[in-house]
Parts: C-alpha cells; structure tokens; sequence
C-alpha cells in the first residue's frame, strides 16, 4: 500500500518549488475494508480463529473508523513506517481519541474528475479575515459552494463551467476551475471592437445565447428547492472557451455558479469576501431596490440576462465604443451604480393613509437605445436580431 501511495502522488501546482502531495479523490481507491484488514493483519482474509478472544475493539469497529473518519490519517500512519500490530495499536488510539480527517491541518479533496492533464486553471480564493474568529465564515461559504458544485456537475451543461478541484491549505480555501483562454465576455467585446455583423456571427451570438438560457432553466429547475437562482449573471461571469474556428465566437460559459443559491447570510459573506458587489449591481434586477427585505426569485436571473442580451447588441451592431457610451448613459448620479432602471417614489393611497412607495421603470437611456435598434436595418422585419430584440423587450427587461 505505501508504494501505490506514492505512485498517486502528483505535482502541487501552488508552490514555486517542486512540492508532492495525494490528490484526496484516491482515497476511495486506496484505503478500502480489504487494504485496511491487509495491512493491519498482513493477511488478504480473516480466519475465524482471528476473530476470537480479542481484546479491545472489533475488527470490524477498526476498519470502519478508518473507512468512515480516517482514510488520510491511516494513510499518513501508513507511509510513517508503521507495520503490524504497530498499525493496529496507532489506529486504536485514534479512535479512542476521536482523531480523525478533519483533525488535520490540511486538506485537498478533488471533486471532480479531471478529463486530462489541464495547463491552465482559474483559482477562486477565499481568505478569511485577519481576525480568526472569522475562519469558520470562510468555511460556511467555502463548503456549502463545493457541496453545491459537486450536486450541478450531474447537469453536464456545455454553457455551464464546471469545477476542477477544491482545495483547503490552512487558513485559506480555494477552488479551481478551468482556464479560459478567451477571457470574459467584456473580454471579448473589448478585443474585437467593431465586429462585422454576418449571418454566421449572428448565428454563433444567438446559438450561445440559447444555449445559457438551457442552462438557467436547467439551474431553476434541478431542484424543488423555492430559491435556486445564479445570482450574479454579468459579462465578467461569462467564460469564453475558445472552439479553434476563428470564424466563431466560442463557447460562451456561465461561471460562479457556486452561488446560486440565495441564502442571505452567506450571500452578505460571500460579498464582504469578494469585494465585486458594486460591479454586480449593475445586472441586479428592479427588486433590489424596490423589495430589498423580500427574498430574490429566479426572475432576477431572466432580468440580468436581458441586460446583457442588451449590451450584446449594442456591440454587434455598432461597435464597443458605442457600447460605453450606451454605459455612460445609464451612470447613476454621484457615487451611485449603474441600472437598467430608475425608481421613483411615489405616494401610495391605501385604508391605513398615504405611504410612500418605490416603484421602478426600464431606465429611459436604455428604453432609447431598444427604440433606436428596433428601427436598425438588421432589426426590421423577420430577422434573428430583431425575433432576439423583441424577447428582451417583452420576456427579459420587465419591470
């Protein structure tokens, strides 16, 4: 068992200097009822007599202690040279004193099986506080989100990223994701910034598109759970895999998708750890503002892909510095974020008097920039842009 240990140990791909470890996935495969009784034992089976007058605990409570709680630390006692009655004694007083996996100081748990040897990957990091009485924070965040990833892998969804690999070393917690070689779909504006508009750059555009929106509604609706939603859907959050046809846009991905699920504690964490909320308001839908104590629906999701099918088509059809001016025109005042609505208050007749209340509109800037593309020559009639226009007016941005 040691040398097949070592024979599974690979390459760490954080460190600067050479540094080996086991992938915590080859645990299964390793440490079984059968390796445990053989290296206990030096047997392949338990003769009956084996198990008569023995003291202290059962075989069968020894080897379901490591199976259940220990794995890596029967493994550690493994490669420490133990043998014997040696290994069987150290066992023992694990348990007894209740000395398990998550006793130790670090851990790498893969979750998913990688396809092949990946050159790049994408690391998103959590780092607690200084304070450490806020490391268990991270922890709330960290698990649930790599509980969550390993649950959707089953969706298998090509507009989905899938995670790699999460990773606990100390107080930090990471997880890996595969490396996009296209960058962002701002990324993608920005580097292509007069984009010609042809029927097979429609095509690809309308294609992806599609293909994200099969995604959420395959994300809504895995679960019976009432608040399954991405959350965060924005142009930085959706991944371009490049196909090796120049000719198209690649495979657009959606990306964090660790948090779709709307637990309003863990979402104040995630925020605090991640520093991006002012970016995201931008994509958050009328009912942020208008019933910010009512728990986010699904619909948030459909309101920010309509802001981005928007900004999309600003820069097909006329070019990303017409993209940043369509931006500049929905900029809130002073300090405040960008929209793509504007509320106003008003006052509210009801039977217990008047009371004010916020009632939110498309911002006018944006309704203006639908009206001047509802009336662009590739918008008019029975065209794709156009059919693709009218979902956004009528389906997506409805207040």
């Amino acid at each position: 068992l040691p040398h097949q240990i070592i024979r599974k140990y690979v390459d760490s791909k954080f460190d600067p200097e050479v540094k080996r470890f086991l992938p915590a996935s080859c645990m299964d495969e390793l440490i079984t009822s059968d390796t445990v009784i053989k290296e206990i034992f030096g047997k392949d089976e338990l003769a009956p007599e084996d198990l008569d007058l023995r003291e202290g605990p059962t075989i069968s409570e020894l080897v379901g202690f490591v199976l259940s709680k220990a794995k890596k630390v029967f493994a550690i006692t493994i490669l420490s040279g133990l043998r014997g009655k040696e290994i069987e004694r150290a066992v023992f007083t694990f348990m007894r004193a209740d000395f398990t996996d998550s006793s130790l100081p670090h851990l790498h748990r893969k979750f998913i099986q990688g396809k092949g040897n990946l050159a790049k990957f994408a690391i998103k990091q959590f780092m607690p506080p200084p304070d450490s009485k806020l490391e268990d924070d991270i922890d709330w965040i960290w698990e649930p989100e790599v509980m969550l990833l390993e649950e959707i892998r089953g969706l298998s969804h090509p507009n989905l990223t899938q995670g790699i690999a999460a990773i606990r070393r100390g107080r930090e917690r990471y997880v890996m994701f595969p490396w996009a070689d296209g960058g962002n779909l701002r990324d993608l504006w920005i580097d292509n910034p007069e984009p010609k508009v042809t029927a097979g750059l429609v095509r690809d555009i309308i294609e992806q598109l599609l293909g994200m929106a099969e995604a959420l509604m395959r994300l809504h609706f895995w679960t019976d759970q009432p608040h399954v939603r991405h959350g965060n859907i924005k142009p930085e959050n959706i991944l371009v895999f490049p196909t090796g046809d120049k000719s198209c846009i690649g495979t657009l991905e959606l990306s964090d998708v660790g948090s779709v699920r709307d637990h309003s504690a863990r979402t104040q964490l995630r925020s605090r750890n991640s520093g991006n909320s002012y970016g995201t308001v931008k994509y958050e839908p009328p009912e942020s503002v208008t019933k910010k104590l009512s728990p986010r629906s699904r619909l948030s999701d459909i309101w920010s892909m309509g802001c981005v099918t928007v900004e999309f088509m600003v820069w097909l059809l006329y070019g990303y510095e017409e993209l940043k001016e369509f931006n500049a025109h929905i900029s809130g005042k002073l300090e405040e974020p960008s929209r793509f609505f504007v509320v106003d208050q008003i006052e509210d007749q009801g039977q217990q008097g008047t009371f004010p209340q916020l009632v939110a509109n498309v911002h006018p800037a944006v309704q203006a920039c639908i009206d001047h593309m509802s009336k662009d020559k590739e918008c008019v009639g029975e065209t794709a842009l156009g059919d693709l226009l009218n979902i956004v007016k009528t389906k997506l941005l409805v207040v």
